[in-house]
């Protein structure tokens, strides 16, 4: 059997008191035992590895989350010119960092700022639709199928988030050629370099991220450079990975 170890369940991040923290590594290391592990981001690979969730004699492999790039493609590219669209695609949680990301946004007076449009599943009873409640510029499309759409219209990506693996939806951005302000949390820095493929703020940090946000106002041609450089990244992640020849290997192994 394969179990795939997922970094919210492993990594309790401050939420936890030491002996729960012990436990939890226990309980993780007794309900794996029967399975071999597929780590789904180098940072999720090394919290396995550095806090022993599994046994010494277990298989662990890695395997990024990886797209079909050549299905991720702008209709038209980024320009100067084009209004700003800033997209958030992420369950709805208190993990996600949306109420940062939003006050963060409701700070900023430039009448450059455009939209942040906020996509996905709410888990939270509408907590943050009620704390954006009346800025026109903040859109909550709820669930989609398919994102695809509004990534074509967006110009550029947010991921404030406390904890990740290696979400697809932060790939999808990239392959749009969009560049990406992202949380100083290792499961997306080790993805995201700052002034590189987008930029990095302080984790929770409103007035950080608020400056970033403000950077990539005043900075449309750099962003765009980003956004390239993204694409390309993105395009090397998914064709190292070959996932389908790697779990026709691991098959054959176990």
């Amino acid at each position: 059997e394969i179990g795939e170890l997922d970094l919210d369940l492993v990594q309790g991040q401050g939420e936890y008191k030491l002996h729960q923290t012990f436990l939890l590594r226990l309980a993780n290391r007794e309900f794996y035992k029967n399975f071999e592990i597929i780590t789904v981001s180098k940072a999720v690979d090394n919290c396995v590895r550095n806090h022993f969730l599994t046994r010494k004699n277990k298989n662990i492999k890695l395997l990024e989350n990886s797209i079909l790039i050549s299905s991720y493609n702008r209709s038209a590219p980024i320009v100067e010119s084009q209004s700003n669209q800033f997209i958030y695609i992420s369950r709805i949680n208190l993990q996600k960092g949306h109420d940062t990301l939003i006050r963060a946004w409701q700070k900023i007076q430039s009448p450059q700022k455009g939209k942040l449009l906020i996509v996905g599943p709410d888990e939270t009873n509408q907590k943050f639709h009620k704390l954006a409640d009346g800025d026109n510029s903040i859109e909550f499309t709820g669930a989609v199928t398919d994102v695809k759409k509004y990534l074509n219209q967006s110009t550029i990506g947010i991921f404030p988030s406390q904890k990740e693996g290696l979400p697809l939806s932060l790939l999808e951005m990239m392959a749009y050629n969009l560049p990406i302000i992202v949380s100083n949390i290792e499961e997306l820095t080790s993805i995201i370099g700052h002034k590189q493929e987008g930029l990095v703020f302080e984790l929770d940090n409103i007035d950080d991220l608020k400056s970033k946000i403000e950077f990539a106002l005043k900075n449309k041609d750099k962003m765009i450079q980003y956004g390239k450089n993204a694409r390309l990244k993105v395009m090397k992640i998914c064709m190292e990975n070959e996932p389908i020849k790697f779990h026709d290997q691991f098959y054959r192994v176990i």
